[in-house]
């Protein structure tokens, strides 16, 4: 069992760096090289994003026509055609939608195997020594979430990202063309979310890598239960494990809770 041979030293000193390093956005630089064979599929579906945000964008433009138009000025006859532009509008949406998300999960599913892949080919690469002073609880979690989560950036958090903010500058600018004041009233009421939400992220952050730490810990202590089953029993030591399992396991619930509350609060203040 590895795990019990990693100083708890070690990784917290392996994680105060990290903190430090605190690179935020830029270290997602090294997952570039990942992204470059499958930089088609990355265009196809960035273009499928901005086309759904435009055709979402034209629809009110569509219907400020059909009011101004018309509707004001009793031309019943133009309505059919301008019903069937918003519809086609709509299919254009859906169409582009639903390239997007297959094109971007496609892609961000084969980046995650190539990730996977050098991942364990540099585990197998390092010496012995490595593996006897880390826990093989910490690695496994760090193969199987963590490049989980980056894939789920990649395909959702970096879309939703792009998204809102065209969504942003196309609203804004939409807005000064029919009335500035109104959109500066906008601009402004903006602000006190934009200071929530660095705040949220100074403090989740820290959170989130906490929590990240404690579900390596329990990912030990179960591969160590399972591994070393034989000899729990032999020696009697199935309450201790249970003990160390169930203690692990509230802490990772207390750590998942501070997040949720932290989320919650957020909420409560948008």
């Amino acid at each position: 069992m590895h795990g019990s041979r990693q100083p708890s030293v070690s990784r917290a000193q392996t994680t105060g760096a990290m903190r430090k390093a605190n690179l935020g956005l830029l270290a997602l630089r090294r997952y570039v090289p990942y992204m470059r064979p499958y930089v088609g599929l990355v265009i196809v579906f960035v273009v499928s994003q901005l086309g759904s945000l435009a055709t979402a964008a034209s629809i009110p433009k569509v219907i400020q026509y059909i009011i101004d138009g018309p509707i004001t000025h009793h031309q019943l006859g133009q309505l059919l055609p301008m019903a069937g532009l918003l519809l086609l509008i709509g299919l254009l949406e859906f169409v582009f939608i639903y390239v997007r998300r297959n094109y971007s999960g496609t892609a961000s599913l084969h980046m995650e195997t190539d990730l996977r892949n050098d991942f364990y080919a540099h585990l197998q690469n390092l010496q012995v020594s490595f593996h006897d002073n880390w826990q093989s609880g910490q690695l496994l979690s760090r193969a199987i979430a963590d490049i989980s989560t980056v894939r789920r950036f990649v395909s959702f958090g970096l879309i939703w990202f792009l998204q809102i903010f065209l969504t942003f500058a196309v609203v804004v600018v939409l807005m000064l063309s029919l009335d500035w004041a109104l959109a500066i009233v906008v601009v402004v009421c903006m602000l006190p979310i934009a200071y929530f939400s660095l705040k949220f992220h100074d403090k989740y952050k820290l959170i989130a890598r906490r929590l990240q730490d404690q579900q390596g810990d329990l990912t030990t202590i179960i591969e160590e239960m399972a591994t070393g089953v034989r000899i729990i029993k032999a020696f009697g030591r199935s309450p201790l494990m249970q003990r160390r399992f169930e203690d692990q396991a509230r802490l990772l619930r207390a750590t998942s809770l501070e997040g949720i509350k932290a989320r919650s609060e957020l909420w409560t203040q948008l």
